[in-house]
Parts: structure tokens; C-alpha cells; sequence
């Protein structure tokens, strides 16, 4: 019986106020039916109650987790920011942290968050996200190399990741690394045909075309590159390089 239950933990923070277990607990059983803000709240004065630090830590990242659940995202920020000056690498804390800066688009606030969570152990598919999230928060700081090097992290850990694929093409373009530009262009027109649109087709076999021209093969360069205006017939950069072809 729940309401019981409520209401003997109730009545033993009145005789003794605080007690981790008993707040904890109640916590427990406001969070499962619900009540968000009560949980965040008595999360909050189980922390402030604790001795242990590890403790102490888990309860306010469970007391964050209860206020974003409330729709209390700046009092969530605030706890999250707490721990994190005490723990800059807590794992919880950090995670929260940066999908919260991720969200609000200040990615130059999550890239540290980031570059602290790629380090550390995570199940493959969450890795990806952080690393090509790192990627895309250091191309907006200006670190390409740190782009790159994240891009490829992730590729490494997921082959034909697409998000990954899209963004480290264009910079191993600029860097002249076309063996893995055509290769990335290759996966993408083949492996996530269905999720191109026709634009993004064009502008792929372009850049396949250009890396086979620059690595001197020029009838497979000729081939992209006419696929290319098969789908948009002024495309810039098939054009561009048609012109090449033909000199």
C-alpha cells in the first residue's frame, strides 16, 4: 500500500529529520508515481544529508534528472553544474550536462563536457553520438584536426555511421585526402542511398568525381561526374570538373 507507505516515511523524517534512507525512499515512491518536483526535492535534501561524496553526487544528478522531468531545466543546469565543479569527470553529471548545452546550442559549453566523456568507456552507439558531437562542436570552435580525428573515432567504431560519413568528407576534401574521400563518397551513395535527396546525391558523385580525377583516374571520374548532371544537370562542381576531364 503506497499510501502507507508515504505516509510512515512521513511521519519518520518528523522524528528524525534528514535521515538519507527515509528521504531516499520517498523519493522513490513520489518519482514512481510521478510527482517530480517532490522527488527532485527530497533527492536534493538526501544529498545535503549525506556524508559520502559518492552519495552526495548521485542524489543531486537524480535530483536533476527529476526537475528536467518537471520541466525545471534551469534548477536541473544548477545541480548538474554543482557536482560537475566538484567531480569535473563524473560521468553522469558531465552526460546530463552536455545534452542540456547540446540542446541550447552552446556547443562551445558542451565541448568540454565532450572531450571528457570520449574518453572514458560507453556502449558503441552512445560513443558515436559523443564523438561525432565532438566533431561538430569543435568544427565550431575552428579545431578541424580535432574534427577529423573524432569523425574517424567514430567511423571506427561504426563503419557507416551517416552523420559521421557526411561530416568527415568534406574534410578530408580540403586536405587533399581523396583515397578516403572517394571511399567515403562510395558508402554514402551506396549504403544510405534511400536517405539522400537528390541534391545531396549530385553534390556526393560530384566529390566522388573529383577525388578519382585527382587520384588520375579519369574515366571513373567521368562516370560520377555525368551521374552527378544526370540528377542535376548545372551542378557547379560536376560541371567545374567535366571541364577538367576534357582538357
Amino acid at each position: 500500500d503506497l499510501t502507507a507507505a508515504e505516509e510512515h516515511l512521513v511521519r519518520a523524517l518528523e522524528i528524525l529529520p534528514g535521515h538519507v534512507q527515509s528521504l531516499t525512499t520517498l523519493a522513490e515512491l513520489y518519482r514512481g508515481r510521478g510527482d517530480h518536483l517532490r522527488a527532485a526535492k527530497l533527492f536534493k535534501e538526501a544529498a545535503e544529508g549525506s556524508s559520502n561524496r559518492l552519495d552526495k553526487a548521485r542524489y543531486m544528478v537524480l535530483s536533476a534528472k527529476e526537475h528536467l522531468l518537471g520541466e525545471e531545466r534551469h534548477k536541473a543546469g544548477e545541480l548538474l553544474r554543482e557536482v560537475l565543479a566538484q567531480d569535473p569527470e563524473h560521468n553522469d553529471a558531465a552526460q546530463l550536462m552536455s545534452e542540456l548545452y547540446w540542446q541550447d546550442g552552446r556547443f562551445d559549453d558542451a565541448l568540454p563536457l565532450l572531450e571528457m566523456l570520449t574518453r572514458k568507456e560507453a556502449e558503441r552507439g552512445t560513443q558515436v553520438v559523443r564523438l561525432t558531437r565532438l566533431a561538430q562542436a569543435s568544427l565550431g570552435a575552428g579545431l578541424r584536426d580535432k574534427a577529423r580525428r573524432a569523425y574517424r573515432r567514430a567511423l571506427e567504431l561504426e563503419p557507416k555511421d551517416l552523420g559521421a560519413l557526411r561530416g568527415l568528407l568534406p574534410l578530408l576534401v580540403e586536405t587533399g585526402q581523396f583515397v578516403d574521400a572517394r571511399q567515403i563518397s562510395e558508402t554514402l551513395v551506396t549504403e544510405h542511398h534511400d536517405a539522400l535527396g537528390p541534391s545531396e546525391e549530385a553534390d556526393l558523385l560530384a566529390t566522388l568525381g573529383q577525388a578519382e580525377m585527382s587520384l588520375g583516374n579519369s574515366d571513373a571520374a567521368l562516370t560520377a561526374l555525368q551521374k552527378a548532371r544526370a540528377l542535376t544537370p548545372m551542378h557547379r562542381q560536376a560541371l567545374a570538373q567535366l571541364r577538367r576531364v576534357e582538357q
